[in-house]
């Protein structure tokens, strides 16, 4: 839920137990997204928030008590894994958030990702604003996604092969003394 080791922040007054029930409690509430709205829409007008560039991009973690959108992780001999998909705007600043099964792939957590990222904004997106994308999302379905949510995309193109070098791939030079 939020990372911190429950015994670690009980005291005598509230047990670990205590903090994992009202976490719970509070995490069915929505506590925590009305707390992070409230954050975007301070920061927004103290600072201001640079909505006309909006990057995605995901990362896997441990999932190891499993949980609704656990799955098996490909990067950790499929044990319980999370694949969490963040929306930021140009500064870094959080701003969406969407989780699935780590096995998933990228381009289906991206329309909910931009969705959460809107709804935790109350639509505040400007009029053009473009979505900056790694190579992992490079495909159709991101493109219509985009599209149907009226961001300009910049996909970053796939690696492509090294050319190949005479004397055959793999190959090692012999070091001669010098």
């Amino acid at each position: 839920m939020h990372g911190s080791g429950y015994e670690r922040v009980a005291t005598a007054g509230c047990s670990g137990r205590t903090i994992r029930r009202r976490l719970k409690t509070w995490a069915a509430a929505g506590i925590a997204r009305q707390v992070h709205a409230l954050a975007l829409r301070a920061y927004n007008q103290m600072i201001g928030l640079e909505l006309g560039d909006v990057a995605v991009d995901r990362c896997i973690t441990k999932a190891p008590c499993g949980g609704e959108c656990a799955g098996p992780s490909p990067a950790d001999r499929r044990k319980g894994g999370l694949k969490r998909s963040v929306a930021t705007e140009n500064y870094g600043i959080p701003l969406g958030i969407a989780a699935a099964g780590a096995s998933r792939h990228d381009s289906p957590l991206l329309a909910p990702t931009l969705q959460a990222a809107a709804d935790q904004l109350g639509g505040a997106l400007p009029d053009e604003r473009t979505c900056h994308l790694d190579a992992g999302y490079d495909s159709q379905p991101t493109r219509q996604a985009l599209s149907d949510l009226a961001f300009t995309g910049q996909i970053a193109a796939r690696a492509r092969p090294p050319p190949s070098r005479p004397g055959g791939a793999g190959r090692r030079r012999e070091l001669t003394p010098g």
